[in-house]
């Protein structure tokens, strides 16, 4: 035994000896390199992560909540219906009920089937008395909904013959209502139990099960992934993941600028930030910049004395110097002057018939003479009077809105010069709604996004000028009432254009509302990012078309 050990102990000195000069690396073996994941960052402000699409009311948070769901119907670059869910439609004779045809390849996130009995729950949901977000003027015109709302009948606005065929029943004929369609549409097993209460829907914001083509894949307070929904029924994006990160206004810059994010949706537009932007950001960022899809006004209520005469409303839109104005805040391409309610992007929109338009250039001597026509002379104090009553107007808008904020001291100095006292209030937001639909207001500073339909029915006609409608202007005219009505019901493209255009030459005569212009806006993009195009007036950034071809180089 001794031997054997003697034996050993020598073997392993030898080889020990053998190799004390020379140690060999053993390497480990190369472990597969795993590829990188195509993950884009976005940088918001002013969002919530209010994930539920029919709860949400901000920009940002529609845009979020609509890469998580999925609606029957979306619209193109030009603002024209095209299918989603819906591989087709189909009106009545009459119109006043339309049929959709759904796929049957729409799966929700979490492996359950879309069907038509999810589309009438979400229509539930909306019709529910409980319910007040942004969808509620949707469903109006949709069958019974308010005697469903007020628990005095059923619902009958949505039926259904199988589970791929849903008919919407409209309480009119106008063709216009298959914007109706256009709402992201819930899972019925997951969002259930809600009626009467839709707060419960909030319960379930950081589990949203939706059909579009992203899912929840992490919610944190600031912070949101999202990752590609492989049940996703249209075609796949190219990247597999989006961040999205809360930030502060002031922190979107330097963010871009040193790569913690690659895009920021909606960058508050101005001659100011464009030049801020290039001094800071250099070469390295796109700056896409194209209209904004809405447009600002002044709404007058047209109750009062003073405002329901014509002349004294155009006195106040000619003394408005808005050129200067876009010029100065904006940059001189930065807005476009408008003169009715209509974009140019719209497919009604008549270049020549809109040059015909009174223009409302700014007119100080105009302005003035409109004014002593109708009987508002100046005092020894410079302040117009009629009938021993000094015309002052008190102006109300939001707080907190940069372009509002600069605009209403130029409105009070351009008024004041035609002999009119003028104040104004700022108000929070749920303040300035109310006013709004209570109509308790002399004039009030809005914005209002063009509706991807040209039909203005909902702002304009008579109809809804009752409290909370959207006529709260309270604009009453029988041939713009009737003007709308033909529009909407007439299936000929000519003849819409052409009965949008003489609607549009009474507007600007009645001029219902001040109107102002329409505002660019700009997404700031890194220059490795692909797809992402200056968008029309109708495309936002969550549009399938968009979102589809967004991608990362390297």
């Amino acid at each position: 035994m001794k031997t054997i050990k003697r034996i050993l102990l020598l073997l392993i000195l030898s080889l020990s000896a053998c190799n004390f000069n020379k140690v060999e690396k053993i390497e480990k073996p190369e472990e597969p390199q795993k590829e990188e994941v195509k993950i884009i960052t976005v940088g918001m402000k002013n969002v919530d992560f209010e994930l539920n699409p029919i709860l949400a009311k901000k920009e940002s948070d529609i845009i979020l909540s609509e890469l998580l769901f999925a609606s029957l119907i979306t619209n193109d670059k030009t603002g024209n219906p095209m299918p989603y869910i819906a591989k087709s439609w189909k009106f009545s004779e009459d119109s006043k009920s339309l049929t959709f045809d759904l796929r049957d390849d729409v799966y929700f996130s979490d492996g359950s089937k879309l069907t038509a009995q999810d589309v009438i729950h979400t229509y539930m949901a909306i019709g529910d008395s409980s319910y007040n977000g942004p969808y509620k003027e949707y469903v109006k015109a949709l069958k019974g909904m308010k005697e469903y709302a007020d628990n005095k009948g059923e619902f009958v606005a949505l039926s259904s013959e199988n589970e791929n065929t849903v008919t919407f029943h409209f309480n009119n004929s106008n063709e216009n209502n298959i914007w109706r369609a256009n709402i992201p549409i819930l899972s019925k097993a997951h969002y259930k139990d809600i009626r009467g209460n839709i707060e419960k829907l909030k319960k379930l914001n950081k589990n949203p099960i939706g059909a579009g083509p992203f899912k929840l894949k992490e919610f944190k307070d600031d912070e949101i992934i999202m990752e590609v929904n492989d049940k996703y029924f249209y075609d796949k994006p190219k990247v597999e993941a989006i961040k999205f990160l809360k930030l502060a206004p002031q922190d979107i810059l330097p963010a871009l600028r040193d790569g913690t994010i690659d895009i920021n949706l909606n960058f508050n537009f101005s001659k100011l930030n464009k030049k801020i932007i290039s001094d800071t950001l250099g070469e390295n960022i796109n700056i896409l910049e194209y209209p904004k899809g809405d447009y600002s006004y002044i709404s007058l209520n047209l109750k009062g004395e003073v405002f329901a005469n014509k002349n004294v409303r155009k006195a106040l839109m000619f003394g408005i110097n808005r050129k200067a104005f876009i010029e100065d805040y904006y940059g001189l391409n930065g807005a476009r002057l408008i003169n009715n309610s209509f974009s140019a992007d719209s497919w009604v929109y008549d270049e020549e018939s809109e040059k015909k338009l009174e223009q409302y250039d700014y007119d100080e001597e105009k302005a003035n003479e409109l004014l002593e026509k109708e009987g508002y002379i100046r005092n020894s104090n410079g302040i117009r009077e009629k009938d021993g009553k000094v015309l002052s107007i008190r102006i109300s808008s939001y707080k907190n809105v940069d372009w509002i904020s600069k605009f209403v001291p130029v409105l009070k100095d351009n008024w004041s010069k035609l002999g009119i006292k003028v104040e104004s209030e700022y108000l929070d937001f749920d303040s300035m709604e109310k006013i709004i639909a209570d109509q308790k207001y002399q004039a009030r500073i809005g914005s209002w996004k063009y509706n991807l339909d040209p039909d203005q029915s909902a702002v304009f006609h008579s109809m809804e000028m009752f409290k909370g409608g959207n006529n709260s202007q309270g604009f009453n005219n029988k041939l713009s009432d009737e003007l709308l009505k033909k529009a909407g019901k007439s299936k000929d493209s000519k003849e819409r254009i052409k009965l949008y255009s003489d609607w549009s030459k009474l507007i600007n005569d009645e001029l219902p509302y001040l109107f102002l212009y329409n505002p660019n806006k700009m997404d700031l993009v890194r220059k490795q990012i692909t797809g992402l195009e200056n968008l029309s007036t109708f495309v936002k950034f969550s549009n399938p078309a968009v979102i589809t071809k967004l991608e990362k180089k390297n």
